[in-house]
């Protein structure tokens, strides 16, 4: 008995090392997949998904900014700071034409 003992807990534990060892490459495989970028996506820039957000929901992105702007720092500040902000552009805009004429 005490033979048949040895040998069945050997194989049991060779075979809970081959199944333990199964589970890891498997999760190794999972973990590199994750890791790997996604071939669908182009390599240019901006890379992060956050940036090819902002870039290219500018309007939404501006708006967002532009309603938290108004929330924190009050209505009147920044519909006023809006307003120069145009003006000046548009001194810039007039200034502008006149030196090319």
């Amino acid at each position: 008995m005490t033979t048949v003992e040895p040998s069945l807990s050997k194989s049991s534990l060779v075979e809970q090392r081959q199944v333990l060892r199964a589970r890891m490459r498997a999760q190794r495989e999972l973990i590199a997949q994750r890791l790997t970028p996604d071939n669908e996506l182009p390599n240019d820039y901006p890379r992060s998904k956050t940036m090819r957000f902002l870039t290219q929901h500018s309007g939404l992105v501006s708006s967002v900014f532009a309603g938290a702007a108004t929330v924190l720092v009050g209505g009147r500040y920044f519909k006023s700071l809006s307003t120069t902000l145009s003006m000046l552009r548009m001194v810039r805009a007039v200034a502008a034409n006149r030196a090319r004429h």
